[in-house]
């Protein structure tokens, strides 16, 4: 918040005048620095808003590495992966919850069953259901079904985060 206030006739122009007076909010928990330069009074809150503005920043930021990480683990295992035809064969109990077993024959005609997580609105993924998997042969605990909604809309909640986040900073520094 920027309070413009007049300089009293008394105050040089060349120096600051320093003054602590304590805020009716807080008692005397928190003191209100208030100094004149240059005919601007300028309040402690103005840095707490440039702090938020900071915090919210970084926010955006880190929301958008994590969109931007999903999207191209998930375009790399796309692009790179192993596409099979998997047949839901049921559920299983991990350690996670409760999984999806996929079962698939690999292209060297191993027969695999890999836990895929439930997704919340299973449709599609009825017992018996062929479904498109992408998994890395290296690391089969990667995998995406393609037409999963789920991993799209963290995607999704990833991004709009990022702009959400990146607006509110934008606002607050506007109001400085």
């Amino acid at each position: 918040m920027l309070i413009i206030a007049q300089k009293p006739a008394n105050v040089n122009r060349e120096k600051r005048i320093f003054s602590t007076k304590f805020c009716g909010d807080f008692a005397a928990l928190c003191a209100r620095q208030i100094w004149y330069n240059k005919g601007i009074l300028i309040v402690w809150k103005e840095k707490l808003i440039l702090f938020n503005v900071i915090l919210f920043l970084a926010g955006a930021a880190l929301m958008l590495v994590m969109g931007v990480r999903a999207t191209r683990a998930r375009q790399a295992l796309v692009r790179k992966g192993t596409r099979v035809q998997a047949v839901v064969a049921g559920t299983i109990q991990t350690r996670d919850g409760v999984s999806l077993a996929l079962a698939f024959t690999t292209p060297a005609g191993d027969t695999r069953r890999l836990p895929y997580p439930l997704p919340r609105k299973a449709k599609g993924f009825d017992q018996g259901s062929e479904v498109t998997l992408y998994y890395d042969p290296d690391h089969p605990e990667k995998v995406y079904v393609e037409g999963d909604r789920a991993v799209l809309g963290a995607e999704v909640i990833y991004y709009a985060l990022a702009v959400l986040l990146l607006a509110l900073g934008l606002v607050l520094l506007a109001m400085l």
